[in-house]
């Protein structure tokens, strides 16, 4: 691997670091709390897309990067699927509790939830296999360098990045709705920012010319990030809490 292969994987490696540990808070908030962190419709998509990936129904390793250590992509991959499985769990535990005043999404919540992720995934797969892009970085496939790729052979590259911004508004969504931190906390926050921008990292190092609708997404999902970073912070020390100290 060359240095620059090595700056790809450090922008991976700090995606990955990041929103492993944002998981993992997320999934100890929500154990300890008795309630669900992370939105149902994000996480739908995220674990769907994420086991697409891991899976390797379409490579972890974009095709644009020749020198991508798929041994480590993969299974780093299926892992956060895997936390984000134990995610699921705590939303089928202590979500159905939230729509009390739903009497239809009460009943049949983890019909509901189980539904919804079967639904994103055969959504998110068919736009990987079916959505063809401009080749704008010029990867071989069978010995020639075709004008489109699929889009799931880039990575889940815009997929992903949609995702995140849909994300990011599903947690600011469900702070405002439920009036305090639970479930939730400044690191978590924290760390879904600083996975994203490691995420930034490794599109711009590993594709080196990116297309206009990237930048666009990327801007918007470390900007709704942010915001709501700061609105957690404000709303944890509104409930009497210290933002630093509430892991």
């Amino acid at each position: 691997m060359t240095g620059h292969d090595y700056l790809i994987l450090g922008g991976f490696s700090v995606e990955a670091i990041f929103w492993l540990g944002a998981y993992a808070l997320i999934i100890r908030h929500a154990f300890r709390e008795k309630i669900h962190g992370m939105p149902v419709v994000a996480m739908c998509g995220n674990i769907a897309w994420e086991f697409i990936l891991g899976l390797g129904l379409f490579p972890a390793c974009p095709v644009y990067w020749a020198d991508c250590p798929d041994a480590v992509m993969g299974p780093v991959t299926l892992f956060a699927a895997l936390l984000d499985a134990f995610i699921l769990y705590t939303i089928i535990r202590f979500g159905r509790d939230q729509f009390r005043h739903v009497r239809f999404l009460h009943r049949y919540f983890p019909f509901l939830v189980l539904l919804g992720v079967a639904s994103a995934f055969v959504v998110i797969y068919g736009i990987m296999h079916d959505m063809y892009t401009l080749n704008l970085y010029g990867a071989e496939i069978d010995g020639q360098i075709p004008v489109f790729l699929q889009a799931g052979l880039q990575g889940g590259l815009y997929t992903g990045w949609g995702l995140a911004l849909l994300m990011g508004l599903l947690f600011i969504a469900l702070l405002i709705s439920r009036g305090d931190v639970r479930g939730q906390s400044f690191y978590i926050a924290l760390f879904m920012l600083l996975g994203n921008v490691g995420a930034f990292l490794f599109d711009i190092f590993a594709a080196r010319q990116a297309p206009a609708i990237l930048y666009t997404l990327v801007v918007l999902s470390l900007t709704v990030n942010l915001i709501y970073v700061v609105l957690v912070y404000r709303r944890t020390r509104e409930v009497g809490l210290a933002p630093l100290r509430h892991w």
